[in-house]
């Protein structure tokens, strides 16, 4: 029979008997590039655009889809968002100011009944003035639809994830495409009013190579501002864009593994979707995850139970709008992972710090242990004690704790200097530097902690492996 698809350029002839689609062919859908809004800010120079590889999966590698059927027809596809939406001046086929490089991992399956599922992976790397890296980012989306096949909208929307976490970073893209070399940040020890985050020694990776891990997952989560007019964490989104580099540079996790949900990326359904649809999609037996969480941590006054506070969270409705640890905890550990690591870079006591309380309640002791993490394969480094706030290092440009993860993942906390950095050696590291400088600088306590299955911390979780010559 004869199944048809919506294309960006037009309607696609789907050829061949498909099982599980009865009842004839559904109408196409429409173009789904007529919703695509353009940038509210449109930015100075031009792209051209790259396409480094496509790989079809599942039914896309079987039948003939004449919309996405090699690195040309999908090239057409990406030219035509980026004139749609603007993000930059033009898009050109000659010489421009930056180059997007863009990978494709394009999959749809016949979910039988429930219809089709379509999965789209983009990896991008732009590039500017003779061949300078300028970043690199990741888009991805998933649909089902009933006997419909959603591929094309999905990957309108996977382009539409991966260009907005491009333009989240124009500020920091125009300067280096602007210079022949990487420019030099402010040494101030305060955040600008322009919201410039003050130099680091820990922003760029060592250069190093890191033996891969392709049976690696992390999710990634920073929010510095907040949709109900909380405090701000200051720096959480820099912590998870610093984070998700060194996952990938320095931990050898592969970018299409890795997912960094920024500020109004990290609602609560946002970190529904990947902590418990996305890794559980991919995570098979033995492999690794990596969980990071810089934000605000509350409490829950009538039960005591500590909540991450997503974009859209509020303190006052913390029940009802934020993420429970517990629950975190819970999900992950039904993984069939070997091994999982959680970063909380947060407090949750409502004391100040990364915390926050509901109007007319009272700062609590609350700490993130659980049963869950005393036996079995799960183990927490949490910023702080129950009784202790989280502080940032303003003069760094870090959250506390997470500055001296990062210093420690460049060698600091390769203590024995074997090239490899196991977890309780780089926290070794990092609980003194951390409680001296929370004592100097903020005459405040801090100590943080390391939670989880003594057996599992005995044998090792190998954070750092330097790759083979």
């Amino acid at each position: 029979m004869w199944m048809r698809i919506g294309s960006v350029l037009g309607t696609v002839m789907f050829v061949g008997t498909l099982a599980g689609c009865a009842g004839g062919p559904p109408p196409p859908p429409a173009n789904p590039l007529q919703s695509v809004s353009e940038s509210t800010v449109q930015r100075p120079f031009s792209v051209r655009v790259a396409v480094q590889g496509v790989e079809l999966q599942g039914a896309l590698s079987q039948f003939s889809i004449s919309g996405v059927t090699d690195k040309d027809s999908f090239k057409q596809i990406v030219v035509e968002y980026l004139k749609r939406r603007r993000t930059f001046r033009e898009v050109v086929d000659g010489p421009a100011d930056i180059t997007l490089g863009v990978k494709a991992k394009l999959k749809m399956d016949n979910e039988g009944l429930i219809g089709w599922r379509s999965d789209v992976a983009l990896q991008g790397v732009l590039t500017g003035p003779e061949g300078m890296p300028l970043g690199r980012y990741s888009g991805e989306s998933t649909g089902v639809r009933d006997f419909d096949f959603p591929i094309m909208q999905v990957l309108v929307q996977a382009t539409d994830d991966l260009l907005t976490k491009i333009e989240e970073d124009y500020q920091v893209i125009l300067a280096k495409a602007q210079s022949k070399q990487e420019p030099a940040r402010p040494p101030s020890a305060t955040a600008s009013a322009s919201g410039a985050v003050p130099a680091s020694d820990v922003d760029t990776p060592p250069a190093m190579r890191a033996k891969p891990r392709s049976n690696a997952y992390a999710v990634v989560i920073g929010i510095e501002s907040y949709r109900e007019q909380l405090p701000k964490a200051d720096f959480g989104a820099q912590d998870a864009k610093t984070v998700g580099a060194y996952l990938t540079r320095v931990m050898g996790y592969p970018e299409e593994n890795v997912a960094t949900l920024v500020n109004e990326r990290a609602t609560r359904t946002d970190i529904e979707k990947y902590v418990e649809s996305w890794l559980s999609n991919r995570v098979e037996k033995d492999d690794t995850v990596f969980v990071y969480f810089s934000g605000h941590g509350a409490p829950n006054p009538k039960t005591g139970d500590a909540y991450l506070v997503p974009y859209d969270g509020d303190p006052a409705f913390v029940d009802k709008t934020g993420y429970s640890v517990k629950r975190l905890y819970e999900q992950l550990g039904k993984l069939p992972a070997k091994e999982i690591v959680v970063m909380l870079d947060s407090c949750f006591s409502g004391a100040g710090g990364r915390s926050v309380l509901a109007p007319g309640a009272r700062p609590m002791v609350l700490a993130v242990e659980n049963p869950l993490l005393t036996s079995g394969k799960m183990v927490v480094l949490a910023a702080s004690a129950g009784d202790q706030i989280s502080s940032t290092y303003k003069q760094k440009g870090h959250g506390l704790l997470i500055y001296f993860f990062l210093k420690g993942l460049q060698g600091e906390g390769d203590q024995n200097k074997d090239g490899s950095i196991e977890l309780t050696e780089l926290f070794a590291y990092v609980k003194p530097q951390v409680s001296r400088v929370a004592r100097r600088e903020f005459n405040n306590d801090q100590t943080p902690q390391l939670l989880g299955s003594p057996d599992l911390l005995a044998k090792g979780v190998r954070l750092v492996e330097r790759a083979t010559p």
